[in-house]
């Protein structure tokens, strides 16, 4: 640089970036060097907080210590580098002695520019001092003064301040866990951080804050622990009283790392905490709100039915609120009164009954008082269907979250049932005998008053009044009234009517009444003819075998009482004393039996009528009377042999010998009239096909008798031609019995071979008869003409027909007398019994096979269907009607028992239990009404009308001996 040019970098500038740079290096030195410190400071407050677990207020303290000195230093090492200025006297002197070749140009500089900037010298020496400087600025141009102003000891300096921060981060790393919590603590002291601890603690249930608890319910707190076990674990409540302070209660534990503790009631925010003894381990915090919203907890109904019901009132709970809304059943009149009962005290809230009306009927949700201020109650009348809805609040207005809502379905007093339980249906009634007219009452709530009427030949008696009890209401009954026509002043042919009527408990009181039931007067003679068209022989067999079963069962109790009896002496044996209880109970156990059996006695001395159904059961019932003599016989000796005072032994022992003596004797008589009966079953079962040959002829001069009223017209109509097809069908029939009669007389003439060998063979003569004259072919051409609508020859080969039938008619007849010889010639010679009319009675049957007929018998006069002879003949076409007399259910094996035998009005089984009432039903008009349930089925009316006119004429003439 040329002397005069000015240096673009002054000395004096050049010396300040000196000094800044030093001052820098100086500052970032010393800063360096407090930074092992500030990490033993950290460190020392980290151990600090382990030991001692420090409190929020201290944590901060550090906190804030540590923060403000390393702010300080900071701030400090700031200032002093970067801030603060010194005179360049002292880097002019640093620069002096680190680079000798300077000499004291530095210095002299300094004075120089000293002199410049002083006003009091003169100008021409400031202007000197100022050329002198510049020309220093030239010559030193070449030095270099910031690698002279370096620290030697940076490197050094910072190193000593590595070591510790790596040391630092080493810790982090190696106790990440104990450092982020502890980090945590100090930068978050009042947050939920807890102390680091060998066994650490955490709250599992509830899962999370803010999973809140209803209102005064339970909260279940589950801790585990992780680490060293704690001997006891303790739950830490914050939030629990009014005070804000905390509960400490012992948890239990539970499994191998969880301890549990319930919080009963909650009604405040809690935060939870699991602590050990002396909280040396605790748990993060878990908060637990409280949700306000009110929760149904229970609603119950109490309904008070209207008092004249006479029921009590019940309460019973109710699903409200608990999805669909529940269906609710009250009477018409009912108070009904809903309590609902929630989680919080409840305030004023409302509900509302929507019915028929267009505007819903609004009611008062009324709140209790005091202990009850958690339930609400409405009360309203029951009068008609709906929907009720209940708006269920808090004292401070929040409602519910699930709609609270039923539906109610008011039923109304239903009239009361009657329907005639016995007789089933209209018919007759022997004269002697004495039968009941029951009725089955109900209601659905109660029955007041029950009137049964009687009367003869239209003359009607005062009414049988029974009042039903009125508390609690009778609903159901039966009702009998004697029905015997002697004792009513009725005679054979009189007509007895009998009807009943029921009305209920209501305040304005429904009737009910049955259909006239009306019975007409008949002789024993009579009762068993008719019997005996509809049973036969064979169904005698149930009624002296319940006889022997019922002797045999007593002789089967006799055996068992007697090895009882034995067992008692052999015990008694053993312990060499006897047991006075046991041997009072065995004498009378052996008395009781044998009054049963003196009453078994009594009644087979009277099973048989004095007109019995038949006259073979004369000699049956002496075959019974020998077996009551021989059963009186052996009680008699048995009360002699096991008397007042008789050991266990001695009881024993005549017992044995009662069932020895018994015991043949019912055999020999169960043989004895089980061959009679079957013997005379087998001559019946010859007997059949003989009187359905005479029913089928009957049919066939029906048919041609027809067939010539259509023979004689020039052009057939069309109804014409369908009454031709209807008598091809009847005319088919008549061909299929035909042919039934000539297979049924082979089969029961081969079972009967043995015993009837004269009846058996005219029985196969009169089949090989029916067979040789083609009578089944016959039948089918008329059938096949009747088809076709030929009415003449329809005419011809029906009048055919009927005229070869006719011829075989005396050989039928002529076989019957010697049958009846043969049948009586048994009975007297191996039976040693005597027949009587029993043949002509069993001629009499019309039952034919089990329950039904033969083919074509079904085929009734002008019907089409059913019905003709078969009215009386087969008991499945029948009309339905009543026949009351002491063997009416003879061979009804199966059928409903007598339901006024439980009441003592007549013979037969226990009755059965009274229908029910319907539960639904829509309320009828009041006053008086005709039972729902009719006394007998649409097809039996049906049935009894179509055949009415038939039976009338026919018992018309068996009762009066006219047509």
């Amino acid at each position: 640089m040329k002397r005069g040019e000015m240096n673009p970098d002054p000395i004096l500038r050049r010396l300040r970036d000196a000094e800044r740079v030093w001052l820098r290096g100086v500052a970032l030195e010393r800063f360096l060097r407090l930074v092992k410190w500030g990490c033993a400071l950290l460190l020392f407050s980290v151990a600090l907080d382990l030991i001692a677990q420090l409190e929020s207020a201290p944590r901060l303290t550090l906190t804030v210590l540590l923060t403000l000195g390393a702010l300080g230093a900071a701030a400090a090492a700031f200032w002093r580098g970067w801030i603060h200025r010194g005179p360049l006297l002292r880097i002019a002197r640093l620069l002096e002695s680190r680079d000798p070749t300077l000499g004291s140009k530095l210095m002299n500089v300094l004075q120089l520019e000293e002199q410049a900037e002083d006003p009091e010298v003169p100008a021409l020496t400031r202007r000197l001092a100022r050329r002198a400087i510049d020309d220093a600025s030239v010559e030193l141009a070449d030095h270099a003064f910031r690698p002279l102003v370096r620290s030697s000891t940076r490197a050094r300096s910072v190193l000593h301040a590595a070591v510790p921060l790596v040391l630092m981060v080493g810790l982090v790393c190696a106790f990440s866990g104990i450092a982020w919590r502890q980090a945590l603590r100090f930068l978050d002291p009042f947050g939920d951080h807890p102390p680091f601890s060998l066994t650490q603690l955490a709250i599992v249930t509830p899962a999370r804050d803010g999973q809140g608890v209803l209102y005064r319910k339970p909260v279940t707190v589950e801790a585990e622990f992780r680490g060293h076990r704690p001997d006891e674990l303790f739950l830490v409540v914050s939030g629990a009283s009014e005070a804000g302070g905390e509960t400490v209660v012992p948890m239990l534990p539970q499994g191998e790392n969880r301890f549990v503790q319930q919080i009963e009631e909650v009604t405040t925010d809690l935060s939870v905490r699991a602590a050990t003894a002396g909280r040396r381990s605790l748990s993060q915090a878990r908060r637990i709100p409280v949700v306000l919203t009110p929760q149904l907890e229970g609603s119950r109904l109490r309904i008070d039915p209207p008092a004249y019901t006479k029921q009590k009132a019940r309460e019973s709970a109710i699903p409200l609120g608990q999805g669909a809304s529940p269906a609710l059943r009250a009477l018409a009149g009912s108070a009904l009164t809903f309590t609902l009962q929630s989680n919080r005290p409840l305030g004023v809230g409302a509900a509302a009954f929507q019915g028929s009306a267009a505007q819903a009927e609004k009611m008062t949700l009324q709140p209790g008082a005091g202990d009850a201020d958690h339930t609400a109650t409405v009360s309203f009348t029951a009068t008609e269907s709906g929907r009720l809805t209940f708006d269920l609040r808090d004292t401070g207005g929040l409602q519910t979250d699930s709609e609270l809502a039923a539906a109610l379905t008011v039923t109304h007093d239903l009239p009361p049932q009657i329907e005639i339980a016995e007789p089933a249906q209209d018919g007759f009634i022997v004269d002697t005998y004495e039968a009941g007219f029951a009725v089955r009452i109900s209601d659905d709530l109660g029955i007041l008053t029950t009137r049964l009427h009687s009367g003869v030949n239209g003359k009607w008696n005062q009414p049988k009044v029974v009042a039903a009890p009125d508390d609690p209401p009778q609903r159901e009954g039966l009702e009998t009234l004697r029905a015997h026509p002697v004792a009513m002043g009725a005679k054979p042919g009189d007509v007895l009517t009998f009807f009943g009527e029921v009305i209920d408990i209501r305040p304005e009181p429904q009737m009910a009444r049955t259909r006239t039931l009306t019975l007409e007067v008949i002789s024993e003679e009579d009762y068993n003819e008719l019997l005996r068209i509809e049973t036969e022989i064979g169904d005698l067999q149930e009624k002296y075998a319940s006889l022997h079963d019922e002797l045999d069962q007593l002789v089967h109790e006799q055996r068992k009482l007697a090895e009882a009896a034995q067992e008692a002496a052999e015990a008694a044996a053993q312990e060499s004393q006897s047991d006075p209880a046991k041997q009072e109970k065995l004498a009378a156990q052996q008395d009781d039996l044998n009054q049963r059996l003196v009453k078994l006695a009594e009644k087979m001395e009277t099973t048989v009528r004095d007109q019995p159904l038949y006259d073979l059961e004369r000699s049956l019932q002496e075959v019974l009377t020998r077996e009551a003599v021989e059963i009186r016989e052996s009680v008699t000796q048995n009360e002699e042999d096991a008397g007042a005072g008789a050991s266990p032994q001695q009881i024993a022992q005549a017992g044995h010998e009662q069932a020895d003596r018994l015991d043949p004797a019912s055999q020999e008589g169960r043989e004895a009239i089980d061959q009679a009966l079957a013997d005379a079953q087998k001559m019946q079962d010859l007997m059949k096909p003989l009187m359905a040959w005479q029913a089928l002829y009957e049919q066939q001069q029906d048919l041609a008798s027809q067939t010539e009223a259509l023979k004689q017209r020039r052009q057939l109509s069309h109804e014409d031609k369908l009454a031709l097809q209807d008598m091809a069908a009847r005319e088919r029939a008549v061909g299929e019995g035909l042919e039934w009669i000539a297979r049924e007389l082979r089969e029961k003439a081969d079972a009967a071979e043995e015993i009837y060998p004269q009846a058996a063979e005219d029985a196969r003569e009169i089949a090989e008869a029916i067979e040789r004259a083609g009578l089944e072919g016959m039948a089918d051409r008329a059938s096949r003409s009747m088809l076709a609508a030929r009415s003449a020859e329809s005419h011809d080969r029906a009048e055919a027909l009927r005229a070869a039938m006719e011829k075989l008619m005396p050989q039928c007849k002529s076989c019957q007398p010697g049958m009846g010889g043969e049948f009586a010639q048994r009975l007297s010679l191996a039976r040693s019994m005597l027949a009587g009319n029993t043949f002509e009675q069993m001629a009499m049957s019309r039952k034919f096979g089990l329950g039904r007929g033969p083919p074509g018998m079904g085929i009734g006069m002008g019907s089409g269907g059913d019905g003709g002879w078969m009215a009386w003949g087969n008991t499945a076409n029948r009309p339905q009607t009543s026949l009351l007399g002491s063997e009416t259910r003879l061979g009804r094996r199966d059928g409903p028992e007598s339901v006024t035998a439980s009441k003592g009005q007549a013979q037969g089984a226990a009755a059965p239990g009274a229908a029910l009432a319907d539960d639904e039903g829509s309320p009828a008009a009041p006053g008086v009404t005709t039972s729902s349930r009719p006394s007998t089925t649409a097809a039996t009316d049906a049935a009894a009308e179509q055949y009415r006119e038939l039976v009338d004429a026919y018992f018309r003439k068996l009762t009066t001996g006219s047509p």
